[in-house]
């Protein structure tokens, strides 16, 4: 049986749930029933303001932390300079040759005002080359090195293998829904 992705929750809420009612009935046994009145209005008003740590945005953002930091770990362990996004990028424009910067930030789904950036970074590091567009003169299209080429093969495993370390938590059958589920969330 799948078990749903809500059990990534399941074991820090068990755990916040248990310390909450053996501080509660601790704190009960000794004090009087106005101030047990008090501390239990606190409680409840703490209670909505942890309510985040199981809300969507909360654990998607925790996940992304997690993941890009195993990520830059790995990457530091390689003796790669990288980012995730300046990966995407690169793996965007190895599988779409000639793609001008407002296309691959399309195709990585990351923002049209700082591509450049990022593109700039791959530049830097020769990974990259921005040529004139043999279909429009005035376009620049993007292009990969011989240099990001070589780096590519040698990066590309350590990206496929370190996804293994980000969720590895679940069992395959678990990752294969949740990778379902969050590609569903996407809409892709």
């Amino acid at each position: 049986m799948v078990r749903s992705p809500a059990w990534l929750l399941e074991i820090s809420n068990h755990t916040y749930q248990l310390h909450r009612e053996i501080n509660k009935y601790t704190y009960f046994s000794c004090h009087p029933p106005s101030e047990v009145e008090d501390c239990l209005l606190k409680s409840q008003e703490r209670e909505r303001a942890l309510e985040i740590l199981t809300m969507p945005g909360h654990v998607i953002r925790r996940l992304n932390q997690m993941s890009t930091q195993v990520f830059a770990t790995r990457m530091q362990e390689k003796g790669f300079d990288l980012t995730p996004v300046q990966f995407a990028a690169l793996d965007a424009i190895r599988a779409t040759p000639g793609l001008d910067q407002a296309s691959i930030a399309a195709k990585i789904a990351y923002d049209r005002a700082t591509i450049g950036g990022v593109i700039e970074r791959l530049l830097q590091k020769n990974y990259v080359a921005r040529v004139v567009s043999e279909k429009d003169r005035r376009a620049r299209v993007i292009t990969l090195t011989e240099e990001g080429e070589k780096a590519y093969r040698s990066i590309f495993p350590v990206v496929a293998e370190l996804q293994d370390d980000i969720l590895a938590k679940l069992t395959t059958e678990e990752r294969e829904v949740f990778l379902s589920l969050a590609s569903k969330a996407l809409g892709a």
